[in-house]
């Protein structure tokens, strides 16, 4: 998934919706596995946040990085 098509996820409905599904377990299961016991809203948007690096991830090991990353620098603070 390239730039144009991470934005095109995030800006349409339909897209955003596959986007949030399909990363939905990964991110519930780091939430878990790291202690951050995030509610749904909070996994919403820390996907949401990790989109772009979750597009140019190749294994899961760099897709729970993006994650990671994504709390880190967020928190669970979805007004950041």
């Amino acid at each position: 998934m390239d730039t144009n098509q991470t934005h095109q996820a995030l800006t349409q409905p339909e897209a955003r919706q596959r986007l949030l599904e399909g990363w939905l377990p990964l991110a519930e299961e780091a939430s878990r596995q790291y202690g951050w016991n995030l509610n749904s809203d909070s996994l919403e948007a820390l996907i949401l946040r990790a989109a772009p690096g979750l597009a140019q991830s190749r294994t899961v090991l760099e897709a729970r990085l993006s994650l990671w990353v994504a709390y880190q620098r967020y928190g669970s603070n979805e007004d950041a």
